[in-house]
C-alpha cells in the first residue's frame, strides 16, 4: 500500500499521474462492486484491489474498481452468451456446470453469491428487452427449478403463477422459442 503523510503530497502526486492515483471511497466502491465492507477487505488482502493511504485514512485505486467492473461486464456478457446459445439449443444447465464453464466454483459461497447477481441483471435485462427471463435455464441439480432468488425476482418484475414447476416449464419454452 502506497502511504501519503499529507493531502499536500497526495495531490502533488495526483497531479503528476492522475490514472494511477486517483481515489475513491471504500463505501463508493462497495456500492459500485456490490460487496460489503468485509468483501472489500477481502479483495485488498488477495490483491484483487489497491489500497492508498492519505494523511492516515485508507482509499481503494479508482482503477482496480474500474477493473473489477469491468471484468464483471465482460463475465455478465460471456454467461448471456452461454444462455443464448443454450436456449437456440432448447437446452438447461445446472448452476455448477455454467459456474464451472466460467471458472467459478459452487462450493464458494462468494461464487454463488456472484452468480446469482449476474443471472438476476441478464433477468432483468432481458425482461426489459423481450418479457423473459433468460436465466429460467439455469437449474439445480436436485430438482431443475432455478434457485428461490429467480423466483422472488419473477415476482417483482410482475410474474404470475400458481404452480413453480409449470411456471418454469412454460417460461423455459418461451425462452427456446425466442431464441431459436
Amino acid at each position: 500500500m502506497k502511504h501519503f503523510e499529507s493531502a499536500d503530497e497526495y495531490i502533488t502526486a495526483l497531479r503528476k499521474k492522475p490514472r494511477k492515483y486517483a481515489i475513491i471511497p471504500k463505501s463508493l466502491a462497495g456500492k459500485a462492486l456490490g460487496l460489503s465492507r468485509a468483501g472489500i477487505t477481502k479483495q485488498v488482502e488477495t490483491g484483487k484491489l489497491a489500497e492508498v493511504g492519505v494523511s492516515g485514512r485508507r482509499y481503494l485505486l479508482a482503477r482496480g474498481v474500474a477493473n473489477s467492473l469491468e471484468n464483471e461486464r465482460r463475465l455478465t456478457e460471456r454467461i448471456r452468451k452461454i444462455l443464448e446459445d443454450l436456449a437456440g439449443d432448447g437446452r438447461t444447465i445446472t448452476y455448477g456446470k455454467l459456474m464451472g464453464s466460467v471458472e467459478m466454483s459452487s462450493q464458494r459461497p462468494p461464487d454463488r453469491d456472484k452468480i446469482g447477481k449476474i443471472l438476476g441483471r441478464i433477468s432483468k435485462a432481458t425482461h426489459d428487452e423481450s418479457r423473459i427471463m433468460l436465466s429460467v435455464l439455469v437449474v439445480r441439480k436436485h430438482d431443475s427449478l432455478p434457485s428461490p432468488p429467480f423466483f422472488s425476482l419473477a415476482k417483482k418484475l410482475g410474474f404470475r403463477w400458481s404452480s413453480d414447476s409449470r411456471f418454469v416449464e412454460k417460461h423455459t419454452e418461451l425462452v427456446w422459442s425466442k431464441y431459436q
